[in-house]
């Protein structure tokens, strides 16, 4: 070894010595790891820790940052989820940056910022989240915004004074995961700009060595710094009892890398060759939700060939709207099952978010799951018959009923002549803000289903879900739909209350139009992959609602 290349060999070395430490104490009986088939997961996890450290490191430039892959097939780490892309650029806080990109058609889109990463270290705290519904989003779904310490023009958010990396996050609903589908693309670029223009100077050995050194520190703080479940403090949404979930929960506001928008619920699994798991429920009302299945070290299973996950658009609901999802060794004969991929011992996880958005067509948080009595699992049929013998079961808590007992107004929306000077009167006058606002097409609306269609765009401003009810204020553009009418009919005003989601939109339609309560809009929302209407009539005292379902 030359003394020019002495800084980097030495860190070869280290991180050599480094990786013989995982498999000696990590996979060993110091962190619970004993079983042969766990030291298997164990290396499978080290080696993708490995992966995802030499892609985000090697290469980490704060002045020049690019968003690369954090998690995916090769790279399970950090809680994956099959129906979920992750990217990462690394940031200076003394820096300011601008970011562009579009939502691709994600249900939920965010970007974190990351404590205690700058040197590749495992993140202390997940810090001023920045949500699709605070960004200015025009019909095609791109975005810009700017990131800084002190406040710039136009679309503008804090940059943490401790903030090592912008985190993203983009949760989908399709038939096919999006973690595995290599031709999903997210446009997503991130701009520092006040970095001098010129490229990069050729990296020599110490700056190798200390990328080297990330390397290390990355992998650390997600094997020796962190022991695995169930060993050390576990948060409460976290079960350590087999087959038996806590009430999901929040993640803590200290944690790192949390998806501080989601409610998460978390339990072992343990089931034999002839048992299965049943999981029945309700999804809750929100803008992503799924259920999957997870290794002791947080990786999922293989979501590319196997289905280990079930979102709401794999999922066949029931006739009244609840699920009823099998976790099984083999193929039980139904619609929604879960592949252990003959794992008799894992770890089953339920996540949802986001409780606040700026579509109103959203949820509450996860409630707690219940013990239901075992039920039957139908027979399969694989060579010779076999009966599979349900292991346990859990139910969600009813979520809506079909008489539209909702507890709250979700929304309240206004037909305004002027946008502009409506959201700068709520705003400054009255207090609530800031405002969303976008462009929509009225064409995929009709006057009732199968009627005449409306017509023209309309101008929308919504405020975030922490409102409380949200506030929708909606400007007519053109042509000839309800809020037009209702503007010439009866001026600016309250136009709607928004009610809630319902399981089936035309079933609870229907049972309206029996008494006596007639539609005025139905469509659909692509974007939001829902179905909507409005409603009225006498038993509404005359009052527009609104009501919704995911059935696109």
């Amino acid at each position: 070894m030359t003394t020019a290349t002495a800084a980097s060999g030495q860190a070869l070395a280290e991180l050599l010595d480094f990786m013989r430490e995982l498999d000696t104490r990590f996979l060993g009986e110091e962190f619970g790891t004993t079983q042969p088939e766990d030291i298997t997961d164990g290396r499978l996890f080290v080696l993708h820790a490995l992966q995802a450290a030499l892609g985000s490191q090697l290469h980490a430039d704060p002045e020049r940052p690019v968003f690369r892959r954090l998690t995916g097939p090769n790279m399970k780490v950090l809680g994956d989820n099959p129906d979920a892309l992750y990217f990462g650029a690394y940031v200076r806080p003394d820096r300011s940056y601008r970011i562009r990109g579009n939502v691709a058609g994600a249900t939920f889109t965010s970007f974190s910022q990351e404590v205690g990463t700058a040197n590749g270290g495992y993140s202390r705290q997940t810090v001023n989240v920045v949500k699709d519904s605070d960004l200015q989003i025009d019909a095609g779904g791109n975005f810009e915004f700017v990131l800084s310490a002190e406040r710039r023009p136009g679309r503008w958010f804090p940059l943490h004074p401790q903030a090592g990396l912008i985190n993203t996050r983009h949760f989908f609903e399709r038939e096919k995961p999006a973690a595995s589908d290599p031709a999903l693309h997210i446009p997503l670029t991130i701009e520092c700009l006040d970095a001098d223009p010129a490229p990069p100077p050729r990296m020599d050995d110490a700056v190798l060595a200390a990328r080297m050194r990330r390397v290390v520190n990355y992998v650390r703080g997600m094997t020796l710094d962190v022991p695995p479940f169930p060993r050390g403090a576990q948060p409460g949404w976290v079960s350590t009892v087999p087959n038996r979930f806590n009430p999901p929960a929040d993640p803590a506001p200290s944690t790192g890398w949390a998806n501080m928008d989601a409610v998460y619920a978390l339990a072992p699994y343990e089931l034999q060759p002839d048992e299965a798991l049943v999981i029945e429920g309700r999804f809750p009302r929100c803008r992503f939700a799924n259920v999957l299945l997870y290794t002791r070290f947080l990786q999922t299973y293989d979501h590319v060939n196997r289905r280990v996950s079930l979102n709401r658009r794999q999922t066949r609901l029931e006739a009244d709207g609840s699920f009823r999802m099998v976790l099984a060794h083999r193929d039980p004969g139904g619609p929604s099952w879960l592949d252990t991929e003959g794992r008799t011992q894992g770890g089953c996880s339920g996540v949802s978010c986001c409780r606040r958005s700026r579509c109103s067509r959203c949820a509450r948080a996860w409630r707690p799951w219940r013990r239901s009595p075992p039920a039957p699992v139908p027979e399969t049929r694989r060579g010779a018959s076999s009966r599979v013998r349900c292991k346990q079961g859990f139910q969600h808590p009813e979520e809506l009923a079909m008489n539209l007992n909702f507890d709250r107004v979700l929304q309240v929306g206004m037909v305004v002549r002027d946008l502009d000077q409506a959201m700068d009167f709520y705003s400054n006058v009255i207090g609530w803000g800031p405002f969303t606002t976008f462009e929509g097409d009225h064409s995929t609306m009709y006057d009732r289903k199968g009627g005449t269609p409306y017509s023209g765009r309309i101008r929308v401003a919504m405020t975030a879900w922490d409102n409380n009810p949200c506030l929708e204020l909606i400007q007519p553009l053109s042509g000839d739909n309800v809020f037009t009418r209702h503007l010439e009919k009866h001026g600016e005003g309250v136009h709607h209350l928004f009610a809630g989601l319902v399981d089936d939109l035309d079933v609870v339609l229907s049972e309206l139009e029996q008494q006596g309560i007639r539609t005025i809009m139905y469509g659909s929302l692509p974007e939001f992959q829902s179905r909507t209407a409005y409603v009225v009539g006498e038993k509404t005292r005359n009052i527009i609602l609104e009501i919704s379902d995911r059935r696109c």
